[in-house]
């Protein structure tokens, strides 16, 4: 269940009789609220459209003009395999896949000039996977795994002046992991897990290495007029290279790490460094986040702000004073113009399962829950405009509390099984959808889960494991319990569900029976 795709399709039926076998034929499709993302590891922009290459999913596009408010705006596809980077220059985005061994890998061209329907000019066949894509001038530099080889890495550099056919200039293999590389004119700095090499690109008929610094290893780099910033075992280095020949470690600063560490991102830009990281402690549990140090002074770095996610940032570019970063399943934008306290501006995701659907009038309302790198998963209300079907608007995004609700008079009960096994029952005010409220919560404990509720006006009915409550909600401002009544039932035989009916409340039981 943890993997089901989160999909609500519209689905109209022509049959005037009841739905059997037969009229299968006549179910058409109409349209698609929301599916889920195979990943989320890349992110370009044009103009206000986010692209997110989203593995085996295709490349997702996401209306960004209202960062509040991120929404999905179309999808590219192809049957190439998974889509793993992207770069775009002017009108044109270039995408590496990151296929398994039983499938080479691509790179791929695509013509940009209508926003929302990319179309494909060219592909090349890669022997491994396509990790890192970095465009300067007309040169494209790939680094990706050769193909039965275990420990070597090749970067190639392509020639994509005449877009329709791409051109190897020259290919330099590693014996190693290359982890990140980093262009700056006709040199090529590529960290690998024990050193820092530096390649002289000035003859691509003869690429060679200029100089090695062992020691001086990491994950990710970022080069900045004669200074390199790496990131190795949570640590951000700053390496003075103005003398190449002796290059001098003038500061460090510890970032974010646990026992299990992976950083994924690192870009240096107006003497703030920032950083993703995702980090699993030694006795369990783990984290997310973003980070921001203060490089001003390279002999003294300071980490200043932090802000914890419930999923990592794969990637993230930053325009003014936001970041917009791709996440497995989603988008998120940050606010960075306080740089102690980095925050969440806007957010779409699609990780996790859809849990509750509720439709009423020209409107359809939908939970789901979105799965966290770190405990707790967030749930969240999505509520769309369904009056035309063909063409569903989203109407708001509002983070609750738990995963199932029941729909009365404008007030949403929302419950659910909370961390730790305590629980609450909320109620949320609908009468203005583009700003819901929650109006009550209810910490409900032990004993027992709580089950699907049934509401007949004015009684809320609250279902658990052995405890039946009864609330009056004739004013959901102040809910009142009037009544409780205890099934008795052994362990593991609880309340199912509920049905109230004529003055007789039913309650099933599994094993435990009606």
């Amino acid at each position: 269940m943890r993997h089901m795709l989160i999909m609500f399709t519209i689905i109209v039926l022509f049959s005037s009789t009841g739905l059997f076998a037969q009229d299968a034929e006549n179910i058409e499709e109409i349209s698609t609220l929301t599916s889920r993302w195979d990943g989320g590891s890349d992110v370009a922009i044009i103009d206000n459209y986010a692209y997110v290459t989203s593995g085996e999913t295709g490349l997702q596009i996401l209306d960004i003009s209202d960062p509040e408010h991120p929404t999905l705006a179309g999808c590219y596809t192809d049957t190439m395999g998974s889509m793993n980077s992207i770069i775009i220059s002017g009108d044109y985005a270039y995408i590496g896949y990151a296929n398994t061994w039983d499938r080479p890998s691509y790179l791929s061209v695509l013509d940009m000039s209508n926003r929302l329907t990319p179309e494909q000019i060219s592909s090349r066949i890669f022997g491994g996977p396509l990790r890192n894509i970095h465009l300067l001038d007309d040169q494209l530099y790939i680094s990706s795994r050769l193909v039965g080889e275990e420990n070597i890495h090749c970067l190639a550099i392509i020639d994509i002046s005449n877009r329709q056919d791409p051109v190897t200039l020259g290919e330099w293999e590693s014996e190693g992991f290359i982890n990140h590389f980093f262009v700056v004119n006709d040199e090529v700095y590529i960290a690998r897990e024990n050193d820092l090499v530096v390649l002289d690109i000035s003859d691509l008929d003869n690429i060679s290495i200029a100089y090695r610094y062992e020691q001086m290893g990491g994950t990710r780099l970022f080069v900045n007029n004669n200074t390199i910033y790496i990131i190795y075992d949570s640590i951000l280095q700053i390496i003075d290279v103005s003398d190449p020949e002796e290059p001098q470690r003038v500061g460090e600063s510890q970032v974010p790490g646990a026992c299990s560490t992976s950083h994924y991102e690192l870009i240096v830009s107006a003497n703030f460094a920032y950083v993703s990281t995702r980090g699993s402690y030694c006795e369990g549990g783990g984290f997310s986040c973003f980070s921001v140090t203060d490089v001003s002074n390279p002999a003294e770095p300071e980490l200043v702000g932090r802000l914890d996610l419930p999923q990592t940032p794969q990637c993230f570019i930053i325009i003014d004073e936001r970041v917009i970063a791709a996440e497995r399943g989603g988008l998120r934008i940050f606010r960075i113009s306080d740089r102690n306290s980095p925050e969440t501006l806007g957010h779409f995701s699609t990780a996790g399962s859809m849990t509750w659907i509720y439709s009423q009038g020209d409107f359809t309302y939908i939970i789901a829950n979105f799965e966290g790198e770190k405990e707790p998963d967030i749930n969240m209300l999505r509520i769309f405009d369904t009056s035309e079907p063909d063409a569903p608007m989203l109407v708001n995004i509002v983070e609750i509390y738990g995963r199932s609700a029941q729909v009365f008079d404008n007030r949403l009960y929302n419950y659910d099984q909370g961390i730790y096994f305590s629980q609450s029952f909320s109620v949320y005010d609908l009468s203005n959808l583009e700003n819901i409220e929650r109006i009550y919560n209810l910490p409900v404990y032990q004993p027992g889960t709580i089950y699907p509720i049934f509401i007949e006006e004015p009684f809320f009915y609250l279902a658990q494991e052995r405890v039946l409550r009864i609330f009056d909600i004739s004013d959901p401002d102040t809910l009142l319990q009037v009544g409780a009544y205890n099934n008795h039932w052994d362990q593991g035989r609880g309340t199912k569900d509920i049905l109230v009916q004529e003055g007789i409340i039913y309650l099933t039981g599994g094993q435990g029976g009606l």
